[in-house]
């Protein structure tokens, strides 16, 4: 999930913190930070591309990477 995350976007950074067993969320830290995902709401897993296209989508992230930025 971060890498998908990190070769979506430039300039994000992602941290990945141990939580309790089973617990899977995603949040965006901004001014205010926000809940993204959570496994505890969706009760799954998020699919390929869910959070970026989230990112996307709530926050307008215009940062995506090109094809050849990705190195393609």
């Amino acid at each position: 999930m971060s890498k998908e995350i990190i070769n979506s976007f430039t300039d994000i950074e992602v941290e990945l913190i141990e939580g309790a067993k089973g617990e899977f969320s995603v949040i965006y830290e901004e001014d205010p930070p926000a809940l993204i995902y959570s496994m505890a709401e969706k009760d799954r897993l998020p699919t390929n591309n869910e959070i970026t296209s989230l990112l996307v989508r709530i926050y307008g992230m215009d940062t995506l990477k090109t094809q050849n930025d990705k190195g393609l």
